[in-house]
């Protein structure tokens, strides 16, 4: 329906709210956390890799850790940016992200044997248990990785970009069309589902269905359209 993209917006927004509420810096130390505890157990953690394991390029919070598959140390993105099959560590034949030496030298240290002489098969199935979890896990980090460089983008144009049709723009708009206060940093403009509106939060506390307009679950609307709400 023409409201498909806005109820998309809205669910964004709670998520984009959360995260930006925090900040930047601490939310890329939140991710970073996170992703420790579902890291497998032979990748270095977060808080350990200072600076890349090859060009030894210090990390900032612009700068991105990367872990190499196969030896599970900490690379920048330039010194890790081949992939390659690492069955040993349970990848299985899918491509994945390596390191340079790692690349050339796929030997060197990464099957399961020359990990550990001592290692048990149950340890195995656990380390399969552990990469099981970090697949899954990796698409709730580019998930989150995402939502953090969303906050980036003017979250105005996006939002021009999902309002119904039927909505008056917010550039048309300059007071609330029912008590008439004026619209600013402290009043912002809030549209009535029904009608289209715009009005202030004052003038819109409540929620209802909107069917004819396409909103089966309750949504802002006026004071004025929630009077005739049998009819919306």
């Amino acid at each position: 329906s023409h409201n498909a993209a806005r109820k998309v917006l809205e669910s964004f927004h709670f998520v984009a709210d959360t995260v930006s509420s925090v900040g930047s810096r601490p939310a890329k130390y939140l991710a970073e956390w996170t992703a420790d505890k579902i890291n497998p157990s032979y990748w270095m953690p977060n808080s350990d890799i200072i600076k890349c394991r090859k060009c030894e390029l210090l990390f900032d919070n612009t700068e991105q850790k990367h872990h190499c598959r196969a030896c599970g140390k900490g690379f920048c993105a330039d010194c890790s940016s081949k992939k390659r099959a690492v069955p040993e560590r349970g990848w299985g034949s899918e491509l994945v992200r390596v390191c340079d030496e790692c690349y050339a030298h796929p030997d060197t240290g990464t099957t399961v044997q020359s990990i550990s002489e001592t290692e048990t098969s149950s340890d195995v199935n656990a380390e399969q248990v552990d990469l099981t979890a970090r697949k899954v896990g990796e698409v709730v980090s580019s998930t989150f990785s995402a939502v953090v460089s969303a906050l980036d983008y003017p979250i105005g144009m996006i939002k021009n970009s999902a309002k119904p049709a039927y909505w008056i723009p917010d550039d048309e708009i300059t007071d609330c069309c029912l008590c008439q206060k004026k619209f600013g940093p402290r009043l912002p403009i809030h549209h009535c589902r029904a009608c289209g509106q715009g009005v202030c939060k004052e003038c819109s506390p409540n929620k209802c269905t909107v069917p004819l307009r396409g909103w089966d679950y309750p949504v802002r609307v006026c004071t004025k359209c929630e009077k005739k709400k049998d009819k919306i």
